[in-house]
């Protein structure tokens, strides 16, 4: 797929292009087809979801570190600056004239990953599981919050660096049940030596602010002064679909909010393209 792409001469990095250049429509919101990239998946829920620890889906930036959340959406949103719009001031250094002075400066996005999922309350540790089963699960979502540069020299490439990140409960999450996980006493407590290595790691190297309880609201947060830079790789991209590689390797197949991927064979190839998704083995085909 992705020789098919490249060899029609398609580069998303343009920052503007005609009606026929598939780099117009590469902004939006795009749902996650693939199975979740985080490290240390433990496996899945009773409703297929995959599971996490928080300090995993979180850089260890966030506490209590062994609450276990299963996603069940996961939503890249990519967002074009204005020619007019200041500047993000935590950029890598190895960027930063790249992003004032480089071929693609006005190429600069916003990029969000937004997670919805649910704290796993009766698969947690002992302390956080409900005397009533019943209780309402709580919901939360998690944003990681980043930009996108196009690469200078690589085509389809672009430069990926995260400033931040946060979680905050949903909308109608009894509040009560959620300071009782989250509370101050525990957030230290419950990280681990690992965990505690990586925040030193991340305050020393990244310049990391974490926090250090919830605010009134619920939520939490943590940014990044110093980010290091990764890139994502564009194998493919139209309107309803994106298939991109990480800088690790990782591969990730995403739709279109709101449509169903199709890809059309007179447009690239004879060949047949088609994407479907598995509930339970959380993968995408292309066939």
């Amino acid at each position: 797929l992705s020789s098919i792409y490249k060899g029609r001469g398609y580069d998303a990095r343009a920052a503007s292009a005609d009606e026929n250049h598939e780099a117009s429509t590469f902004e939006g919101a795009w749902d996650f087809l693939s199975k979740p990239t985080y490290p240390d998946c433990l496996g899945q829920n009773e409703d297929g979801h995959f599971m996490y620890t928080l300090a995993r889906m979180s850089f260890s930036m966030l506490s209590p570190g062994d609450v276990i959340c299963s996603i069940q959406r996961i939503s890249h949103q990519l967002v074009a600056l204005d020619n007019d719009e200041k500047l993000p001031d935590a950029v890598p250094r190895k960027l930063r004239d790249h992003l004032e002075n480089g071929p693609y400066r006005n190429g600069l996005r916003k990029y969000d990953i937004v997670v919805y999922l649910t704290i796993e309350l009766g698969d947690g540790p002992e302390a956080d599981r409900p005397e009533d089963a019943s209780q309402p699960k709580l919901r939360a979502i998690m944003s990681n919050q980043g930009y996108m540069l196009p690469d200078s020299s690589v085509e389809n490439r672009f430069s990926v660096w995260f400033t931040g990140g946060s979680l905050r409960p949903a909308e109608g999450v009894d509040m009560e049940a959620w300071s009782d996980i989250f509370h101050e006493k525990r957030f230290e407590t419950s990280r681990t030596i690992g965990d505690r290595a990586k925040v030193l790691a991340a305050k020393l190297l990244l310049g990391a602010e974490i926090p250090h309880g919830i605010d009134a609201d619920g939520s939490m947060s943590y940014c990044f002064h110093r980010p290091i830079p990764g890139h994502v790789d564009v194998l493919y991209t139209d309107e309803t679909l994106q298939v991109l590689k990480g800088n690790r390797g990782s591969v990730m197949v995403l739709s279109r909010e709101g449509t169903t991927p199709v890809v059309r064979p007179e447009k690239i190839s004879s060949r047949q393209v088609s994407i479907s998704k598995s509930a339970e083995k959380g993968q995408a085909r292309v066939a």
